[in-house]
C-alpha cells in the first residue's frame, strides 16, 4: 500500500525543520506563534477587496514538542496564555514548562482587563517570575533574554 501524502502541515514543518539543522545548527529559538504567523504568511495571497475570507483549519501536530523532540538543546520560547485561571494557576503551567523549555511568556486574558494593557510574566526555571506591561516592554524583555543565549 503506497505511503499517505502528507499534509501541507506537515509538509511545511518538515521544511521548517531542516532549515532550522542547515541555518541556525541548534543556536536559536522558536515559538508557536512565530511558527504559526510564518505558516499563514507563506499560504496566503492577496484578496481582492470585498471578498470574503474563509478559513479551514485542520488538527495540526504539537510544533513546539516536535521541535524539542528533534533538536533537544535547542533554546526555546514558549508563549502559554490563558484565560478563567487565577494567577497562580497560571504560574503553575509556566513554572511546568520552564522545566523543558528555557522561557515562557504567559499571560491571562483578566490581566489585560485588569491593567488595560498587554500583560505577561516571563518564566525561567530556577528563576523569579518577572511582569512585563505592554508589548513593546514584553518584546524587549524576550529579545534581552534570547540575546543573552548566544
Amino acid at each position: 500500500m503506497p505511503a499517505a501524502e502528507a499534509s501541507p502541515s506537515q509538509r511545511w514543518f518538515d521544511q521548517y525543520c531542516r532549515n532550522l539543522r542547515l541555518q541556525f545548527a541548534g543556536r536559536s529559538c522558536a515559538g508557536a506563534a512565530c511558527l504559526l504567523l510564518a505558516f499563514l504568511l507563506l499560504q496566503s495571497t492577496p484578496l481582492p477587496s470585498g471578498q470574503q475570507l474563509t478559513l479551514s483549519f485542520e488538527q495540526t501536530p504539537k510544533v513546539i514538542r516536535e521541535v524539542r523532540a528533534t533538536h533537544p538543546k535547542l533554546n526555546m520560547v514558549t508563549f502559554k496564555y490563558e484565560e478563567n485561571r487565577t494567577h497562580r494557576e497560571l504560574m503553575a503551567i509556566a513554572r511546568e514548562r520552564s522545566r523543558e523549555y528555557q522561557l515562557v511568556v504567559a499571560n491571562r486574558g483578566e490581566e489585560f482587563i485588569e491593567y488595560g494593557d498587554q500583560v505577561a510574566w516571563l518564566v525561567e526555571n530556577n528563576k523569579s517570575e518577572e511582569q512585563v506591561i505592554s508589548k513593546p516592554a514584553i518584546a524587549k524583555a524576550v529579545l534581552e533574554r534570547v540575546a543573552n543565549w548566544l
